[in-house]
């Protein structure tokens, strides 16, 4: 894994003279966690940015994040540029939403699952469960360090006879437990799919950037090997191509390709 800020000219010779397709993780990639997921936001430097680059001829953008779709929208708040959400199960391009079909048999398990968790909660200050309709996020970033223990082996207890049953799936992150159906669907291949369709618009292959930081963003680093992947904070254990170590590194990417010259669309 390369350390991106010292292989840009290395990046620019890759991508010269192509089109690209920015893929952006938001939680953790363009926004700093915080104690509640509601009280994250994107801060103004990088929301301008961001909107050059919306603008830039032979610049194609999207935001791909766990969050829920509308959600993430209201996050973001940029008109007119590509959204997916629950971890790529939704997704909006050109103002028209499609969403991967989940069989309801299994959102009335995670439905069940969720108010087994709300109980458990109870017993424990600071954690969040988020309900995003189709998956579930539960947060234990603010926990007592004290019941951090208790309470993720409580929480595995309750969630291990779901995941069992081959119906849904958990994926472990930055403090906090994804949760959602089992569809043979994630990051990775919303984000193959929207580079291929975005191509095909564009009677031409869209170079792929992806950058992200969780768990989660690795399926997507695996889809798009052809491309250029960045991890958020260095990992052995990552996909990703090259790592930039944490969020204001991110921006001065984001800074460095709103001035780089891209193919005329």
């Amino acid at each position: 894994m390369k350390y991106l800020l010292d292989e840009l000219k290395e990046v620019e010779i890759i991508s010269n003279e192509k089109k690209i397709g920015l893929f952006l993780d938001f939680d953790g990639t363009l926004a700093s966690f915080n104690e509640s997921p509601e009280d994250v936001f994107l801060p103004l430097k990088t929301k301008q940015i961001l909107l050059h680059l919306k603008e830039k001829l032979g610049f194609y953008l999207a935001i791909i994040s766990g969050r829920g779709l509308e959600d993430l929208k209201n996050k973001v708040n940029i008109p007119d540029i590509t959204y997916s959400g629950n971890h790529g199960l939704e997704w909006e391009i050109d103002g028209k939403k499609q969403e991967r079909f989940i069989k309801k048999r299994k959102l009335r398990m995670l439905s069940n699952l969720k108010k087994q968790i709300q109980k458990l909660k109870i017993n424990f200050k600071g954690v969040h469960v988020e309900d995003k309709k189709i998956t579930l996020s539960i947060h234990y970033r603010s926990i007592a360090q004290e019941q951090l223990e208790i309470f993720k082996k409580q929480l595995e207890k309750i969630i291990k006879p779901y995941i069992q049953s081959g119906k849904l799936i958990v994926v472990r992150g930055k403090k906090v437990y994804s949760i959602r159906p089992k569809a043979g669907w994630n990051k990775g291949h919303v984000s193959k799919l929207l580079i291929d369709q975005l191509s095909k618009e564009q009677s031409s292959k869209l170079l792929p950037i992806y950058i992200g930081d969780d768990t989660t963003d690795e399926d997507a680093f695996l889809r798009l090997k052809e491309g250029i992947t960045v991890k958020v904070g260095k990992s052995s254990q990552s996909c990703a191509k090259y790592y930039v170590e944490d969020i204001v590194e991110v921006v001065k990417v984001l800074e460095w390709l709103n001035n780089k010259k891209v193919i005329q669309a």
